[in-house]
């Protein structure tokens, strides 16, 4: 304790330099410990559920039409029960769909509105493999009852808590004649889970078609829990055997699926499945975590070391008294302890202050990311840094002669901060060549041609607003002198496309699948900016209703599979989901350019076709604006309210939502600039400790040096000479690596920016300068310093 008590005594002591080691040192770890949670959220996913290891995902793999091998993750309705009732090695099993997204608007029964996030339909026994605390009601008979629904804590408290939600009723804008009433509430779902959800229907009553078939339709996640002892690969001939007793195998051949089979991917892949680029930020993530609190560290240690000149009498000292290596052992730790623990305190003010950018930029709340078991993982990483920086200068101070008490003591260390240094320049170059690179990708995405104008486009969802209340608001807008045009579709390219399959008339063969667009009305082409290539837009003729445009690509496709030479215009084809017969075609009217779907990070690359619609299916309402502001987008906004005054609905900036697609790539850019900006100013932090250091402990060479001559010129080369030897390898290697991790993580686009070779010479060149200026600063001061001084104070 009195230890303790004697390093809370010195923090304020001359030549200690405490708050620059603290501050370097509670910044880095406020840096990497929340960038550490971040990664450990991110391995966490799917984890809370009870025996999470037996669960699994149920895939349907399909070889089909001209495409390669692939997997889904929705199976049709019959496969997850039918796997319960017929496999003897599956212990529970059950299937839930998506019916709504985010922001999805429910009416309630005294004419006020709430938004959630996610609606589902489910079976009864669905948390009995996800299983929430039901905080009223009961799960199994709510989800047994036709039109019922159990709601999350969050919704019921926006319906006036958990007492009163119980037993009230709402709409769902995409079905206002069906009343549901609320059954029971559940806790929130967790943060770090894949099947989020704040309101479950139950399913009873609805898609009874395809609850019951094992065929197509594959809009269900099927999860299975497999008794103790059975592997997925043990699952693998059940299915397949279950999968033939209830397929028209043939069928299926003749349709074009070359091979299809089901198979199990265990819940805790689910988060990653698919996407080895989240998997790759990840490792990125804690990477650059890695570098923040390693830096940190190193910095701390190279100040200590700083500082040692001015310490060694004082250590000599205490040896002189009879203080033994353990009682210096002890002293040092304790130093240490107490500095780690305020920089504690700094680091998790500093990430309270900044609660809201954090939890932004890692899109999660700091609950989720400062969970039980991730700051256990943080204590650990604490505990290491706090015996790397007590045991290092500990050991370095028992070594200090007895001798310094008497006379001078000029030791150095020199080689231990420039060995420090080097790792501080070469983490610096690594992240700021880096972000470049990050940063030149993110641009390249958002200003990539998308074959499409959205520029001064907004839109508006109007589901269960009848035709004719929609077409007045179109018409009132259309009115406005600061509207272009004015549109509806059914879909946005940018939210991506399902999926349907092309035939020929007469034939049972399909050739290919495309990504389905369906219907738009009057004006889209123009309105969209998407050329024709042949024939022309769609007019509102009753003809419009059997004929469909189609992309470049569905063109190309056609006279790959089906022979087509010349002009497409007014040839026939069947589309799945549109005919209902071998026999019924719709003619090709016009073809367009190809559009990109989806992002351009993944883009869905198949054919698309785009159908003519009324009103009735087209509910997202289009205005494209002369110009964007606020003004004209508050008329926008003012003129559908006033058309339809009894819906919450919200017009959106086309342009955000296209921002968002690439939300992950922003954060990650961001988490390196923050990232880089920390460990360049650490490493500058220490870089003018070691060159103050340097210019103390020689600052009698350097006095007898100008009075013998010397020149300013000749001092600032002989003390920035070692650090800019260090500096040039060590930036080349940080520079190096970020070429090749760059590329790699590049490789995860199907969309690249160009990387020139000068973007990291750039990069290099930035920090290179930044550690001449700070030398040619510190040791300017030093050269133009009173020589006399210098040689009188020693």
């Amino acid at each position: 304790m009195k230890n303790i008590e004697i390093a809370f005594r010195s923090l304020f002591k001359k030549g200690r330099s405490n708050g620059i080691k603290i501050l370097s040192l509670g910044v880095g770890l406020a840096m990497g410990c929340v960038l550490i949670s971040k990664v450990c959220f991110e391995y966490s996913f799917n984890k809370s559920y009870p025996d999470y290891k037996r669960i699994y995902s149920l895939q349907e793999n399909l070889d089909k039409l001209d495409t390669n091998l692939k997997r889904y993750g929705q199976v049709s309705g019959s496969v997850a029960v039918g796997a319960q009732a017929e496999i003897p090695a599956v212990e529970e099993a059950t299937r839930f769909t998506r019916v709504n997204g985010k922001n999805t608007i429910l009416y309630l029964s005294d004419k006020s509105s709430i938004a959630v996030d996610n609606i589902i339909m489910a079976d009864t026994n669905l948390f009995d493999l996800l299983p929430q605390r039901v905080l009223a009601g009961n799960w199994k008979e709510t989800m047994a009852r036709a039109n019922y629904a159990m709601v999350s804590r969050r919704v019921a408290e926006m319906l006036g808590g958990i007492d009163k939600a119980i037993g009230k009723t709402f709409t769902r804008e995409d079905d206002p004649a069906t009343v549901i009433t609320v059954g029971g509430i559940y806790e929130n779902i967790p943060e770090n889970t894949d099947y989020r959800y704040d309101v479950a229907l139950s399913i009873e009553g609805y898609y009874e078609w395809s609850r019951n078939n094992w065929m197509g339709t594959d809009r269900y996640t099927g999860l299975v829990r497999l008794r103790p002892g059975v592997t997925a690969e043990d699952m693998l001939k059940p299915l397949r055997a279950m999968q033939e007793r209830h397929w028209d195998m043939d069928g299926a051949r003749k349709a074009g699926v070359d091979s299809a089979f089901y198979s199990l991917l265990p819940l805790t892949d689910v988060h990653t499945d698919q996407d080895d680029g989240a998997k790759n930020m990840t490792l990125l993530i804690g990477m650059l975590a890695f570098v923040l609190i390693f830096n940190a560290v190193m910095n701390y240690i190279l100040i200590v070391l700083s500082t040692l000149v001015n310490r060694t009498k004082e250590i000599a000292v205490h040896k002189c008294y009879g203080a033994s290596g353990r009682n210096l052992f002890g002293m040092v730790m304790s130093e240490a302890l107490v500095h780690i623990l305020i920089s504690l305190v700094l680091a998790a003010f500093l990430i309270l202050l900044l609660r809201t950018k954090v939890e932004g930029l890692l899109s999660a709340s700091l609950g989720a990311l400062f969970a039980p078991q991730t700051l256990l993982i943080l204590a650990l990483v604490c505990i290491a840094v706090f015996f790397i920086t007590g045991l290092v200068p500990a050991y370095i101070f028992q070594h200090v002669p007895v001798a310094s008490a008497f006379r001078n003591f000029r030791e150095s260390r020199h080689s231990w901060k420039l060995a420090l240094l080097f790792v501080q320049f070469m983490a610096t170059a690594f992240l700021v060549s880096f972000l470049f690179v990050i940063d030149r990708q993110y641009n390249h995405l958002i200003n990539i041609n998308m074959g499409y104008a959205y520029k001064n486009l907004v839109y508006c969802t109007t589901d269960g607003v009848k035709p004719e209340t929609r077409r007045v608001a179109m018409n009132e807008l259309s009115k406005l002198s600061e509207v272009d045009k004015v549109s509806c579709s059914m879909t946005l390219p940018y939210g991506g496309a399902s999926g349907n399959n092309v035939s020929l008339p007469g034939e049972d063969k399909e050739l290919f699948n495309i990504a389905d667009l369906y219907y738009v009305s009057d004006n889209f082409f123009p309105l969209m900016e998407i050329p024709i290539v042949e024939g022309e837009a769609f007019t509102p003729d009753s003809s419009s209703t059997h004929k469909v445009m189609v992309s470049e690509q569905f063109v190309k496709k056609m006279e790959l599979t089906a022979g087509w030479k010349g002009s497409p215009l007014g040839k026939q084809v069947r589309i799945t989901e549109h005919v209902q017969n071998k026999n019924e075609a719709l003619t090709i009217s016009g073809v367009y350019k190809d559009i990109v779907i989806g992002s351009a990070a993944m883009p869905d690359n198949r054919p698309s076709v785009i159908f003519y619609g009324n009103n009735n299916y087209t509910s997202i309402i289009l205005v494209k604006l002369h110009k964007m502001t606020p003004e004209n987008y508050e008329k926008v906004k003012k003129t559908i309210e006033t058309v339809i005054p009894d819906r919450n609905l919200t017009v959106k900036l086309y342009r955000d939502d296209m921002f968002d697609l690439y939300k992950d790539t922003r954060n990650f850019c961001d988490a390196i600039l923050y990232g880089g900006l920390v460990t360049l100013i650490i490493a500058l932090i220490g870089l003018l400790g070691y060159t103050s250091d340097e210019t103390n402990r020689r600052g009698r060479e350097i006095a007898i040096r100008k009075v013998n001559g010397a020149t300013a010129g000749d001092i600032l080369k002989m003390i920035s000479r070692d650090v800019t030897f260090i500096a040039a390898p060590a930036i080349l290697i940080g520079v190096g690596a970020a070429y090749y991790l760059s590329h790699n993580w590049m490789s995860y686009f199907a969309d690249k920016a160009s990387i020139s070779i000068l973007l990291f010479v750039a990069g290099a060149l930035v920090v290179y300068l930044l550690v001449v200026l700070c030398v040619i600063w510190r040791a300017w001061v030093a050269a133009n310093a009173n020589p006399v001084v210098s040689l009188k104070a020693d």
